[in-house]
């Protein structure tokens, strides 16, 4: 999907991706975007996106979204 975010508006600035120590089943992806706007664009279309179905499928639970400011 970060790809197809990158595709979309070209504005993540960096991606990360996390394993739980706890549970390795639960995954966390930290994405840096150029603008809150560029984030929520890319969000709004991403049903659209080439990839989403199969994330989708591979998701049986979404625990935390959110936006945060970087200080």
């Amino acid at each position: 999907i970060v790809e197809d975010a990158k595709a979309f508006n070209n504005a993540i600035l960096s991606e990360e991706l996390y394993q739980s120590a706890s549970d390795p089943n639960t995954i966390a992806q930290r994405i840096t975007w150029a603008s809150l706007e560029a984030a929520k664009a890319a969000f709004a279309a991403s049903e659209n996106f080439p990839n989403m179905a199969r994330a989708m499928e591979l998701m049986t639970e979404q625990i935390v979204f959110d936006h945060f400011y970087e200080r």
